[in-house]
Order: C-alpha cells, then sequence, then structure tokens
C-alpha cells in the first residue's frame, strides 16, 4: 500500500510530465503570441485622423485601455484558450481545451496499475501477465513491494 507520500510525488510527477507533453506537442501558448494575434486583426482595421492613419490595436490601446483588455479576453474565449496558473505555469500561459486535453495525454502517455488502480507513465508501468493478447500492467511502486 502506498503512503500520502508516495501518492504526492507520483501526482507531482504526472503533473510534471503533462506539462512537458504541453510543451512538447506545442498546445501552450504564451499570452504574449494571443495578444500578437489579437493585435493582427484588429491592425486590418486601421484608424484614420486627418491625414494620418494608425494601427488599430495601437489606437485601441491608447484611447481605451479597458476596451482592448476585455476585447483580448473576448478574444481568447472564441479560441477556446483556459489559463493554466492552476496546473502551476504562470499566469499567462493558456492552453486549448485543457480537460480534452488531459484525456489525450491520459490516454498516450499514462496506463492504470492492474494492483493499486493508480495511475502511473507508461514508460514506467511493468507488463505483469499477458492473457489473450491482454497484458496487466503493474507501476514500479506496485512490483518493488
Amino acid at each position: 500500500m502506498k503512503t500520502q507520500e508516495q501518492i504526492t510525488k507520483q501526482g507531482d510527477a504526472i503533473k510534471a510530465m503533462f506539462m512537458d507533453w504541453l510543451r512538447d506537442s506545442g498546445y501552450i501558448v504564451p499570452e504574449s503570441e494571443v495578444e500578437r494575434q489579437y493585435d493582427a486583426e484588429l491592425d486590418e482595421y486601421p484608424v484614420t485622423i486627418g491625414s494620418l492613419e494608425y494601427a488599430g490595436s495601437h489606437v485601441l490601446q491608447k484611447v481605451d485601455p479597458i476596451a482592448y483588455r476585455c476585447g483580448l479576453s473576448d478574444y481568447m474565449d472564441t479560441l477556446g484558450l483556459d489559463q493554466l496558473c492552476d496546473y502551476g505555469l504562470n499566469s499567462s500561459d493558456y492552453v486549448q481545451s485543457i480537460d480534452s486535453l488531459w484525456d489525450d495525454f491520459e490516454d498516450e502517455m499514462l496506463v492504470t496499475c492492474d494492483i493499486c488502480g493508480e495511475l502511473c507513465p507508461a514508460s514506467e508501468a511493468v507488463s505483469i501477465s499477458e492473457d489473450d493478447g491482454y497484458s496487466e500492467r503493474a507501476c514500479p511502486d506496485c512490483i518493488k513491494n
């Protein structure tokens, strides 16, 4: 039976693996990149004052910064971006639909130990039997015990 410390350590390792997987898969989008995309869309509509023309993003930021931030927030919502600060990154990192990405990560990178029922990295799981093509797998901690 695993101790609370072992479970916490394993959970932290899986979270770290998830963050690495998000980075390696290109799912993490810094806020600066989202803001650049938003600015590019605003800049498609230049603002003319007299005979001078200005980038729409620059004008909106200077004239009404609150409207700019609200528009950026709405833009992020249309992209389906979720903030990742709850998952250990700083508050300016985003991903698309984190719940579905967790499901993809779990399917690709984790297995359920057939002894303790906990998730463990698929790369560390050990096959403990093979019947009719189905392989039972155990985490390294269960094999040690």
